[in-house]
Formats: structure tokens, C-alpha cells, sequence
């Protein structure tokens, strides 16, 4: 479709007037096109286009043209590349791109100096550029479902970012520099690879929305964290929590009559003699929780990725009871969650956060 200097506005162009001004949008979505061109008409006039749902290839050198672009949404088309005039575009405070063919981050957007939203997600990105920071004004950044491996330090310099979507990706692990987002209010990262997150985050005080559902790292929280304790360890954390650990443990060492440590645990002398060594052994072996806001002590070896418990534990998601129960299983947190480890998933750690 090509569209001519025009009088009157043809199908897809509506008008209104702001302060006496004429502004002038144009809906082009999923008509068909293979090509557009702008009327020069409107060139000063155009403040929204949206030529989502097409079949364009590339965008003309003319979008340079409209001056007074606020808004463009190119989203599923099959574009893998941008003019070099869309920088003169500097009104521009909303760009989505989603559902085309790039494999690089055009260099063009990082000139969008007044780009506030930008919509990026479903192509083939493999990296983020490093001066991506130069974007200053952003407050929205989609990236999901790329192949992105990686995330630079320098994205954590938007220091106006508010939301921020990298879910369906391949990330194993997010840059400590996450602390610097301090306007962050949702973090989307589900259906990546991470294993493990940056304490950094739990000074994200603004963060009221995460998504962290289809990660190693829930899967293997859920398996690891949430089935009953056993009677054994039960009882011996219960001793711990009635008298403090060092003279329960001296307790059991020095048992002899008389012994301050052995009263101060609140054991006799006979009861400390008739305990059976497994059980002494089992209770000496007792060590703190790595959890700071924790007071337990675990008994076997310690949960893995208790960092994401912390994170959880200052947001009041309700796991802070479990934070330092271990368990020996097998390793199969790649594998597909189970329908009931699924409904503890939901039930538990996601209870707070709404599904995206």
C-alpha cells in the first residue's frame, strides 16, 4: 500500500486537536501490507502509527519525516532491520517491535533519547548492547522470549526502569549490579536457566511483582523445601530452639556430674549418659542457618540456593519456616515439576504474585 500527498484523510487516519493543533493518528494493523509510505501531508501531524500485523520487511527512509512521533508499534511483522533516520524520530516515547526477524539490537533505538517504552520481545537477540544504558528516560524494557545468554551491567544504569521482562530467554545467572535498578517494580524471569540471584536484589525495596516460575532454581526449592520435616530432626531443632547451642553441645560432650554446661542444657547427668551415641552425634552435628534472619540450625547438608530464600524471606513470601531444612535427594532440578510439586509451586511461592 502506498499512500500520496491526500486532501482529505483516507481509511486508517483519525484526527483530533490539542490546544488548536491538529494530531493525527494513523491504524494501519494487520491489513496485509508489504510496504507504506508516509504522505508528507502529515508529515508534522503524525503522533501515532500503528502498522502492527503485517507482512513489512523494512520501514521507509520517511519515517525520519514525522517529526512529531510519539508512538510506533511495528510488533509482527517480519522486519530485521531500521532505517537510519528513525533517530531523528526524537519525539518518540513509545517503540514496539516485537515478533520480527532481529538478531541484533538495532543502534538506531539507542538514539530514541525520549523513549520511555520499548517492546523487543520475540526475536532472535542474542545479546544485549552494552551501551544500552544511554536510553536514560526508559521506564519499560521487554525482552522476553529471545536467546539472550547474558545480561551487561551497564542495563542496571536505567536508573528510571520500572518494569523489566527478560522471561523465556537462556539466563543462568543476573549481574549484583541489579541493586542499581531502584525504581524496579516487576522483574519477569520466568522460563530462563538461573540457578541461583544476586543478594543485591533484596534492595529492590520498590519491587512489588516477580516472576521467577520455570527456573532450576524454583524447581529445585520446591523438591528441596517443602516436604515435612522428619520426627528426628524436628526433635533435635526443638532442643535447639530451648536451650542455646553451645551448651547443649557441651552438654553432651561432658556429661559428668557436676557439670555447669550439662545443667545449663537442661539435660541430667542420667539422661545425658542414656543417650544413644547415633543420637549425640546426630545432635553435635547441628550448624547454623545461613540465613541471617534465621535463628535455626539445620542437621544434613544445607538447601542449595538459599539466597533466593533470603529474597523470599524479605518479602514475606511464606517459606521463612523452611529456610534450613535439608534434604539428600538426586539432582533432577532440570527436570519437568510434577502436578502435585506444580500445586505446592502455586500454593507456595507464587501465591503473592500474579501468573504472566
Amino acid at each position: 500500500m502506498s499512500l500520496t500527498t491526500v486532501r482529505q484523510l483516507p481509511e486508517g487516519f483519525t484526527e483530533e486537536y490539542i490546544k488548536g493543533e491538529s494530531r493525527i493518528s494513523l491504524n494501519l494493523r494487520d491489513q496485509q501490507l508489504f510496504t507504506i509510505t508516509f504522505p508528507c501531508n502529515f508529515y508534522n501531524s503524525l503522533t501515532v502509527v500503528d502498522l502492527s500485523k503485517n507482512k513489512l520487511t523494512e520501514l521507509p527512509a520517511s519515517i525520519g519525516e514525522l517529526a512529531n512521533l510519539q508512538q510506533l508499534n511495528c510488533s509482527q511483522n517480519e522486519l530485521s532491520s531500521l532505517p537510519s533516520s528513525l533517530n531523528k524520530c526524537q519525539s518518540l516515547q513509545y517503540l514496539n517491535l516485537s515478533g520480527n526477524n532481529f538478531f541484533r539490537f538495532p543502534q538506531e533505538i539507542l538514539s530514541l533519547s525520549n523513549l520511555q517504552h520499548l517492546f523487543f520481545g520475540v526475536n532472535n537477540l542474542v545479546e544485549i548492547p552494552s551501551n544500552v544504558y544511554s536510553l536514560k528516560k526508559l521506564l519499560t524494557l521487554f525482552l522476553a522470549g529471545n536467546q539472550l545468554t547474558s545480561v551487561p551491567t551497564s542495563l542496571c544504569r536505567l536508573s528510571q526502569l520500572s518494569v523489566l521482562n527478560l522471561s523465556n530467554n537462556q539466563l543462568s545467572a543476573l549481574p549484583h549490579t541489579m541493586t542499581y535498578l531502584r525504581n524496579l517494580k516487576t522483574l519477569l524471569l520466568h522460563s530462563n536457566r538461573l540457578t541461583s540471584l544476586p543478594a543485591s536484589l533484596i534492595t529492590l525495596d520498590k519491587l512489588e511483582r516477580l516472576s521467577l516460575r520455570e527456573n532450576p532454581l524454583i524447581n529445585a526449592f520446591v523438591r528441596k523445601t517443602y516436604d515435612p520435616l522428619s520426627l528426628k530432626e524436628l526433635a533435635a531443632r526443638v532442643l535447639y530452639q530451648t536451650w542455646k547451642v553451645e551448651d547443649l553441645k557441651e552438654g553432651i560432650d561432658n556429661n559428668s556430674p557436676g557439670n555447669p554446661a550439662c545443667s545449663r542444657s537442661g539435660f541430667t547427668t542420667s539422661q545425658m549418659q542414656i543417650l544413644p551415641q547415633e543420637l549425640r552425634n546426630f545432635i553435635k552435628s547441628a550448624r547454623p542457618c545461613l540465613n541471617p534472619h534465621c535463628s535455626g540450625v539445620y542437621f544434613d547438608n544445607y538447601v542449595d540456593g538459599l539466597t533466593f530464600v533470603d529474597f523470599c524471606g524479605a518479602y514475606r513470601v511464606p517459606l521463612l519456616s523452611y529456610i534450613c531444612k535439608p534434604h539428600d535427594i538426586e539432582d533432577n532440578t532440570e527436570a519437568p515439576l510434577t502436578e502435585e510439586e506444580q500445586v505446592k509451586l502455586r500454593k507456595v511461592i507464587l501465591s503473592s504474585f500474579p501468573s504472566s
